[in-house]
């Protein structure tokens, strides 16, 4: 069973406890008895990750392109589990459009859906919420360094220069 995922990526989400499933037309990533489903799917040239949430709907969260920037968004989510059962501090990343990285836009459609474009002007995402503002601050880093940053309990290599801290102060 070929999946979009990395391996390394697939090791990350078992540490957070969510099992990789192949169900129907999506790869479902299910945490611990299944409370929390997130489905990815490919429609119209884009990766799409939706959610459900014990028996709620299946709800839209977030659309890319690149596979790649689904693993970014997806490796915030089970980094910010894992180091909470490690009993280790959350990773805080803005959510304001004030503090967009700069150079990066967000439009926000009359769907709610907020569009995000790189400084290229290349849409790089599309969320159902505010996520789109915390994706612009690490939609460059790389995969590993971002899971490396979730382990450590100080948030290096990513998350300890004062460029981060000072945005939560």
């Amino acid at each position: 069973m070929t999946t979009p995922y990395t391996s390394e990526f697939i090791d990350y989400a078992d540490m957070a406890r969510y099992d990789l499933l192949k169900i129907d037309d999506a790869w479902v990533l299910a945490n611990s008895g299944g409370e929390t489903r997130l489905y990815l799917r490919r429609d119209s040239g884009a990766f799409v990750v939706t959610r459900v949430d014990r028996a709620e709907p299946e709800g839209f969260v977030m659309s890319a392109p690149d596979i790649v920037d689904v693993e970014r968004y997806l490796t915030t989510h089970m980094g910010s589990t894992i180091r909470s059962l490690r009993r280790i501090g959350l990773i805080y990343r803005p959510l304001r459009e004030k503090f967009l990285v700069p150079g990066w836009t967000v439009l926000v459609g009359p769907d709610g859906y907020w569009r995000l474009s790189d400084p290229d002007g290349r849409w790089r995402v599309t969320f159902n919420d505010d996520d789109a503002v915390g994706f612009s601050w690490i939609a460059d880093a790389s995969l590993e360094d971002l899971r490396a940053s979730y382990l450590d309990p100080g948030g290096a290599p990513l998350f300890v220069d004062e460029r981060w801290h000072s945005v939560w102060k």
